[in-house]
């Protein structure tokens, strides 16, 4: 936006072209937070030459909440991961079939994740089920949301365990554990799930994963692919989380397939997709 402010306030200088890259929650920000105020004194787009969007989801968003000039091409450019090189599934496929069984998921202490919907999920489960399912989150927030989480566990005899400020090491250590990735976050007026890069990283260690049907996390989990997504309820989330218990064959199915579709979202490859075109950009003049 201060781009803008220059360009309207400063019309003697040249007028700044610059590329705007968009990851979901700025888009209704922009519509109806607190930076509503910039689209009515500055035009938001004015020196805009390229826009990329982190999913097709977030480039709807933006065609739906704001009046894009069509002299501006908007691309949809994926988050990527690093290190897809020489992915293995193979301690997955030997700990998949523990009676041990591990759920995972990663996001900050927040009820937009939807951690409180995956416990009630695995309380509906049959008691000999539930016995052998545990669920770990892993992420920071509030002292007293992790009370509300445990307390919530407790009521429904869930074994649950909260992990806060993990190295990389002591994260990557998790998804090596796990049996199943699962996040079941929430529809939200104010932000969205603009991409889901969690489901990634699960995915180059060959963990399959359950999802709520929010956002763009379609874009990255496939349904009946590399696991399964699901309507925001707590009885979808059980049967989901059921039928990976009972069918872990399917699990090592998905697992190969999570192998193969992290490497489209390669961050070199997509990268290099982006950048070449905004350093062209560089040298032009207007």
């Amino acid at each position: 936006m201060a781009i803008e402010f220059v360009n309207k306030y400063f019309p003697w200088k040249a007028k700044i072209r610059y590329s705007l890259m968009l990851h979901g929650s700025e888009v209704l920000n922009l519509k109806n937070g607190r930076a509503s105020i910039f689209p009515k004194i500055i035009d938001i787009f004015g020196g805009t030459k390229n826009i990329y969007t982190n999913s097709n989801y977030t480039k709807n968003i933006l065609h739906e909440n704001h009046n894009v000039p069509s002299t501006i091409p908007v691309e949809v450019t994926y988050l990527g991961v690093s290190q897809t090189e020489n992915l293995s599934n193979e301690n997955y496929i030997a700990n998949v079939k523990s009676e041990r069984f591990q759920l995972l998921s990663v996001g900050r202490l927040d009820d937009r994740k939807g951690f409180d919907n995956v416990i009630k999920a695995i309380g509906l489960l049959d008691e000999a089920v539930k016995s052998k399912i545990y669920f770990t989150i892993v992420g920071n927030g509030s002292d007293e949301y992790k009370e509300i989480l445990n307390d919530l566990a407790k009521q429904n005899k869930v074994n649950l365990n909260i992990l806060s400020g993990l190295n990389d090491n002591e994260l990557n250590e998790c998804y090596n554990r796990t049996n199943l990735f699962i996040l079941a976050a929430r529809n939200n007026n104010k932000k969205i799930e603009g991409f889901g890069l969690v489901f990634l990283e699960a995915a180059k260690f060959g963990v399959p994963s359950i999802a709520t049907d929010v956002g763009a996390i379609k874009e990255v989990v496939k349904n009946n692919k590399t696991g399964f997504v699901v309507k925001e309820d707590i009885h979808e989330l059980m049967k989901a989380i059921y039928n990976c218990y009972i069918d872990r064959d399917i699990l090592i199915e998905f697992s190969r397939n999570c192998i193969t579709n992290v490497q489209e979202f390669k961050w070199s490859t997509l990268a290099n997709k982006t950048f070449p075109k905004i350093m062209v950009q560089k040298n032009e003049k207007y």
